[in-house]
């Protein structure tokens, strides 16, 4: 039975997950980050860096969805728009940023990409395609051979809207 510590730093295993909550990032089989309310603890580091991944892990209070809590001049703030602002400067009204590695308890600012909230939905956890598919649909549509765009939505399980859609750029847009 495979087990890990408690990321609130107490020291004690964590439980296994006992059916998958994407939300909460349980996967059924699989330890949990944390014993239940410790999340909420004081943790003497920000984030801890992922070595694989390269991501920033929050390592203090996580919301309902997944999201670090993080606390600034005295508001409760969502930890990853607290660190994209505090290396990229305040967040334009009506942007928000994206997790570009799914992960939503990182806070690495280069993780993350602003895009509209439509987007924002459009790229989230249920989202078919991803950025290297959408890439992939751009490049097959330029070779000599092309599929169909019914072919390809079959292919990906979307609409042949969503297909046209990313070849207009309308979603999944490139950085610029």
């Amino acid at each position: 039975m495979q087990h890990r510590l408690c990321e609130c730093g107490c020291g004690q295993e964590t439980p296994l997950a006992s059916q998958t909550n994407r939300s909460r990032g349980y996967v059924k089989g699989e330890p949990i980050r944390f014993i239940n309310g410790h999340n909420r603890r004081k943790s003497p580091v920000e984030y801890v860096v992922d070595q694989e991944t390269g991501c920033w892990i929050w390592q203090r209070g996580i919301n309902a969805y997944g999201y670090g809590r993080a606390y600034d001049k005295g508001k409760t703030v969502q930890a990853h728009r607290l660190f994209y602002e505090r290396n990229y400067g305040p967040i334009p009204d009506g942007l928000d940023p994206d997790h570009l590695c799914r992960n939503r308890a990182c806070v690495n600012p280069d993780h993350m990409e602003l895009v509209s909230r439509a987007e924002n939905v459009r790229r989230g956890a249920a989202a078919k395609l991803s950025m290297a598919k959408a890439r992939f649909i751009r490049a097959v549509v330029l070779a000599p051979i092309k599929p169909s765009r019914r072919a390809l939505a079959a292919e990906f399980g979307v609409t042949v809207a969503a297909i046209q859609a990313v070849l207009e750029g309308r979603s999944w847009k490139e950085a610029s």
